[in-house]
Protein backbone atom coordinates (compact mmCIF):
# COMPACT_ATOMS: atom_id res chain seq x y z
CA UNK A 1 0.00 0.00 0.00
CA UNK A 2 1.08 3.44 -0.95
CA UNK A 3 2.36 5.64 1.79
CA UNK A 4 2.42 9.67 0.77
CA UNK A 5 5.39 11.39 2.32
CA UNK A 6 5.65 15.16 2.13
CA UNK A 7 8.14 16.44 -0.20
CA UNK A 8 10.94 14.90 -1.93
CA UNK A 9 13.71 14.58 0.59
CA UNK A 10 12.13 12.15 2.56
CA UNK A 11 13.42 9.51 -0.35
CA UNK A 12 16.40 10.18 1.60
CA UNK A 13 15.02 9.37 5.26
CA UNK A 14 13.45 5.83 3.04
CA UNK A 15 17.29 5.13 1.58
CA UNK A 16 18.68 5.21 5.28
CA UNK A 17 15.47 3.01 6.39
CA UNK A 18 16.55 0.51 3.92
CA UNK A 19 20.13 0.61 4.47
CA UNK A 20 19.53 0.14 7.67
CA UNK A 21 16.66 -2.84 7.76
CA UNK A 22 18.31 -4.65 4.31
CA UNK A 23 14.73 -4.62 3.57
CA UNK A 24 12.97 -3.10 0.35
CA UNK A 25 10.34 -0.33 0.73
CA UNK A 26 8.02 -0.27 -2.53
CA UNK A 27 5.16 2.29 -3.31
CA UNK A 28 6.71 5.07 -1.61
CA UNK A 29 4.78 8.59 -2.74
CA UNK A 30 6.77 11.76 -3.14
CA UNK A 31 6.57 14.72 -4.61
CA UNK A 32 9.62 16.15 -6.75
CA UNK A 33 10.02 19.43 -7.49
CA UNK A 34 11.58 20.19 -10.82
CA UNK A 35 13.01 23.61 -11.71
CA UNK A 36 10.99 25.88 -13.77
CA UNK A 37 8.14 22.49 -14.30
CA UNK A 38 4.95 21.09 -12.46
CA UNK A 39 6.11 19.20 -9.48
CA UNK A 40 6.62 15.36 -9.88
CA UNK A 41 4.16 12.76 -8.34
CA UNK A 42 6.37 9.76 -7.94
CA UNK A 43 5.90 6.24 -6.79
CA UNK A 44 9.11 5.26 -5.32
CA UNK A 45 10.24 1.39 -4.74
CA UNK A 46 13.65 0.94 -3.19
CA UNK A 47 15.62 -2.07 -3.18
CA UNK A 48 18.68 -3.16 -1.38
CA UNK A 49 22.00 -3.66 -3.00
CA UNK A 50 24.23 -6.20 -1.79
CA UNK A 51 28.11 -7.38 -2.34
CA UNK A 52 28.86 -11.02 -2.89
CA UNK A 53 28.90 -11.34 0.57
CA UNK A 54 25.44 -10.29 1.42
CA UNK A 55 26.10 -7.14 2.85
CA UNK A 56 24.04 -4.08 1.95
CA UNK A 57 26.35 -1.15 0.30
CA UNK A 58 23.58 0.76 -1.52
CA UNK A 59 20.13 0.87 -2.75
CA UNK A 60 18.62 0.55 -6.16
CA UNK A 61 15.49 3.19 -6.42
CA UNK A 62 13.05 3.16 -8.64
CA UNK A 63 10.93 6.05 -9.76
CA UNK A 64 7.61 6.03 -11.78
CA UNK A 65 5.33 9.23 -13.05
CA UNK A 66 1.70 8.82 -11.40
CA UNK A 67 1.07 12.99 -12.02
CA UNK A 68 -1.46 12.42 -14.50
CA UNK A 69 -3.33 9.29 -12.82
CA UNK A 70 -3.18 11.33 -9.34
CA UNK A 71 -4.93 14.66 -11.45
CA UNK A 72 -7.23 12.12 -12.94
CA UNK A 73 -7.88 11.01 -9.32
CA UNK A 74 -8.40 14.17 -7.86
CA UNK A 75 -10.70 15.26 -11.12
CA UNK A 76 -13.14 12.10 -10.39
CA UNK A 77 -13.12 12.62 -6.58
CA UNK A 78 -14.07 16.32 -7.15
CA UNK A 79 -16.94 15.29 -9.80
CA UNK A 80 -18.47 12.98 -7.48
CA UNK A 81 -18.28 15.48 -4.27
CA UNK A 82 -20.05 17.70 -6.83
CA UNK A 83 -22.77 15.05 -7.93
CA UNK A 84 -23.15 14.05 -4.06
CA UNK A 85 -23.95 17.82 -3.15
CA UNK A 86 -26.05 17.81 -6.15
CA UNK A 87 -28.02 14.89 -4.90
CA UNK A 88 -28.13 16.35 -1.64
CA UNK A 89 -29.46 19.92 -2.40
CA UNK A 90 -31.64 17.94 -4.88
CA UNK A 91 -33.40 15.97 -2.32
CA UNK A 92 -33.59 18.59 0.17
CA UNK A 93 -35.67 20.51 -2.21
CA UNK A 94 -37.93 17.67 -3.34
CA UNK A 95 -38.02 17.13 0.63
CA UNK A 96 -39.36 20.84 0.91
CA UNK A 97 -41.64 20.38 -1.89
CA UNK A 98 -43.16 17.41 -0.49
CA UNK A 99 -43.61 19.06 2.93
CA UNK A 100 -45.52 22.38 0.61
CA UNK A 101 -47.48 19.99 -0.58
CA UNK A 102 -48.92 18.46 2.66
CA UNK A 103 -49.61 21.75 4.21
CA UNK A 104 -51.59 22.78 1.21
CA UNK A 105 -53.37 19.76 0.92
CA UNK A 106 -54.25 19.88 4.68
CA UNK A 107 -55.39 23.48 4.33
CA UNK A 108 -57.58 22.22 1.03
CA UNK A 109 -59.22 19.76 3.35
CA UNK A 110 -59.54 21.67 6.59
CA UNK A 111 -61.43 24.46 4.30
CA UNK A 112 -63.26 21.63 2.32
CA UNK A 113 -64.47 20.09 5.93
CA UNK A 114 -65.59 23.56 6.47
CA UNK A 115 -68.20 24.04 4.04
CA UNK A 116 -71.31 22.97 5.41
CA UNK A 117 -73.74 24.04 2.65
CA UNK A 118 -72.69 22.09 -0.27
CA UNK A 119 -72.11 18.72 -0.58
CA UNK A 120 -68.29 17.79 -1.72
CA UNK A 121 -66.58 15.17 -2.40
CA UNK A 122 -63.76 13.65 -4.78
CA UNK A 123 -63.34 9.91 -6.47
CA UNK A 124 -60.73 8.18 -7.63
CA UNK A 125 -60.62 7.17 -11.72
CA UNK A 126 -63.04 4.30 -11.00
CA UNK A 127 -65.40 6.04 -9.06
CA UNK A 128 -65.03 5.48 -5.31
CA UNK A 129 -65.02 8.06 -2.44
CA UNK A 130 -62.03 9.57 -1.35
CA UNK A 131 -63.22 12.60 0.39
CA UNK A 132 -65.99 13.34 2.32
CA UNK A 133 -66.83 16.95 3.66
CA UNK A 134 -69.02 17.98 6.87
CA UNK A 135 -71.65 19.19 3.93
CA UNK A 136 -71.84 15.84 2.56
CA UNK A 137 -72.95 14.29 5.68
CA UNK A 138 -75.23 16.73 6.64
CA UNK A 139 -76.74 16.75 3.25
CA UNK A 140 -76.66 12.89 2.26
CA UNK A 141 -76.85 11.27 5.65
CA UNK A 142 -73.31 9.38 5.34
CA UNK A 143 -70.57 9.74 7.84
CA UNK A 144 -67.19 9.64 6.14
CA UNK A 145 -66.60 6.75 7.60
CA UNK A 146 -69.22 4.89 5.88
CA UNK A 147 -69.12 6.45 2.74
CA UNK A 148 -65.38 6.83 1.96
CA UNK A 149 -64.26 3.88 -0.29
CA UNK A 150 -67.69 3.12 -2.15
CA UNK A 151 -68.90 3.61 -5.01
CA UNK A 152 -70.36 6.88 -5.93
CA UNK A 153 -73.17 4.65 -8.08
CA UNK A 154 -75.16 4.40 -4.17
CA UNK A 155 -75.77 8.18 -4.88
CA UNK A 156 -78.23 7.29 -8.30
CA UNK A 157 -81.59 5.56 -7.91
CA UNK A 158 -82.05 2.22 -9.22
CA UNK A 159 -83.55 3.23 -12.23
CA UNK A 160 -80.49 5.98 -13.03
CA UNK A 161 -78.23 2.90 -12.09
CA UNK A 162 -80.31 0.51 -14.63
CA UNK A 163 -79.86 3.14 -17.34
CA UNK A 164 -75.96 3.17 -16.78
CA UNK A 165 -76.32 6.54 -15.93
CA UNK A 166 -73.24 6.40 -13.46
CA UNK A 167 -70.94 5.08 -15.74
CA UNK A 168 -71.53 7.93 -18.11
CA UNK A 169 -71.06 10.34 -15.67
CA UNK A 170 -67.66 8.22 -14.99
CA UNK A 171 -66.80 8.68 -18.68
CA UNK A 172 -67.96 12.05 -18.82
CA UNK A 173 -66.05 12.62 -16.02
CA UNK A 174 -62.96 11.09 -17.26
CA UNK A 175 -63.07 13.32 -20.47
CA UNK A 176 -63.58 16.77 -18.54
CA UNK A 177 -62.52 16.79 -15.34
CA UNK A 178 -65.98 16.67 -13.61
CA UNK A 179 -69.67 16.29 -13.93
CA UNK A 180 -72.63 18.88 -13.23
CA UNK A 181 -76.01 17.08 -13.03
CA UNK A 182 -79.06 18.53 -12.56
CA UNK A 183 -81.80 15.14 -11.27
CA UNK A 184 -83.05 13.12 -8.24
CA UNK A 185 -80.77 12.32 -5.69
CA UNK A 186 -80.46 9.66 -3.03
CA UNK A 187 -79.69 10.19 0.99
CA UNK A 188 -79.27 7.89 3.63
CA UNK A 189 -82.54 7.25 5.06
CA UNK A 190 -84.48 9.69 3.11
CA UNK A 191 -86.57 9.77 0.07
CA UNK A 192 -85.27 11.24 -3.20
CA UNK A 193 -84.83 14.74 -3.42
CA UNK A 194 -84.09 17.36 -6.25
CA UNK A 195 -80.71 18.31 -6.36
CA UNK A 196 -77.22 18.82 -8.56
CA UNK A 197 -74.45 16.96 -8.32
CA UNK A 198 -70.95 17.76 -8.93
CA UNK A 199 -68.28 15.32 -9.09
CA UNK A 200 -64.27 16.47 -9.04
CA UNK A 201 -61.80 13.95 -9.53
CA UNK A 202 -59.25 13.36 -6.71
CA UNK A 203 -56.36 15.05 -7.49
Amino acid sequence: MARSLACGSAVQDAVAAVLRSGKPMDGIETVIARAGGRPLVCLVNIAPLRDEAGVVIGTMNILTDVSDRRRAEQAVQLLNDTFERRIEDARAEMSKAFDRLRESEHRFRLLVDGVIDYAIYMLDPDGYVTNWNSGAQRIKGYSASDIVGQHFSRFYGENDRAAGVPVRALGHRAANRKVRRRGLARAQGRHHFLGERRHRCDP
